[in-house]
């Protein structure tokens, strides 16, 4: 089906399931990647729960209740919501993305392949969505947009997402043991660090949340320059001027400056630099 082109920003929602399947994490973690494609495409996105005055009517049972998407999007001035479905299962993932407007209802791409094929998948449906927006199509934009994945293994996905549950229970052990499982599956994945930080600086206290940030520090230097280092490297930095801790704030400095130095000559490099200052 094709679609008119689109304008105004885009409110992005968390991918509901099909079938009776047991990845109920996976469908924010979905909405959360295609997202950050969109943004780095130039596509305005503001996420479900930054819908302020919508905030009393949104609830996990809307994402999937079209005619409850429908009403709500008639609050929005200027945007479309965006949504979709999927089924994943060991062998293969299939993913269908919707456009939901006042006067209804508009698939914009439905795609499948195998689950180790899932990176170069949600790239493809990414790509249908920017382009039905307005945003750039051309082989070096849709290069760039493939790069933007946090981990391209969907256990390590699994395990950073019981991690934030495991926060929101106030487990800080459970968020330690999810953390590490899913860095041991993908050692470069950022966000499990960042999320035992966060639930350190939260539910533990300043000798663990120091060691937790420097761990994290170390992985954001020996990765590849990347948007998502950065802007996890400006967050740091921020928090340690914030609280006052200079060895912090000294630590971060010596970081930016390495993964400043090397972007070189690295044009996808020096694209997500320019984005993430």
């Amino acid at each position: 089906m094709e679609v008119r082109r689109l304008g105004g920003f885009i409110a992005a929602m968390p991918f509901g399931k099909v079938a009776t399947l047991t990845w109920d994490w996976f469908g924010a973690s979905l909405a959360k990647t295609i997202s950050e494609k969109l943004i780095f495409a130039g596509l305005v996105v503001v996420p479900y729960y930054g819908l302020g005055h919508l905030g009393q009517q949104m609830n996990r049972d809307a994402f999937m209740d079209w005619e409850e998407l429908i009403r709500i999007s008639e609050f929005l001035d200027n945007g479309h919501i965006v949504t979709g479905s999927y089924i994943l299962d060991e062998k293969r993932v299939i993913l269908s993305i919707y456009v939901v407007h006042e006067t209804g209802i508009s698939l914009l791409a439905k795609d499948e392949d195998s689950r180790e094929n899932f990176v170069p998948l949600v790239g493809r449906v990414s790509q249908r969505v920017i382009a039905t927006f307005g945003g750039p199509t051309d082989v070096e934009t849709r290069n760039q947009l493939e790069a933007i994945m946090d981990t391209r293994n969907l256990d390590a996905y699994q395990a950073m997402v019981a991690a934030l549950e495991a926060w929101a229970m106030g487990d800080l052990q459970a968020v330690r043991e999810s953390a590490e499982r899913a860095l041991a599956l993908d050692p470069a994945f950022p966000d499990p660090l960042e999320i035992l930080a966060l639930a350190t600086r939260q539910l533990g206290d300043a000798q663990h949340l120091r060691l937790a940030q420097k761990t994290q520090l170390i992985q954001l230097m020996s990765s590849s320059p990347s948007f998502k280092a950065l802007v996890l490297l400006d967050k740091i930095l921020a928090y340690s001027r914030q609280s006052g801790d200079a060895a912090l704030e000294a630590d971060c400095l010596v970081t930016k400056r390495a993964l400043e130095n090397s972007v070189g000559g690295n044009d996808l490099s020096r694209l997500y630099y320019a984005r993430a200052v």
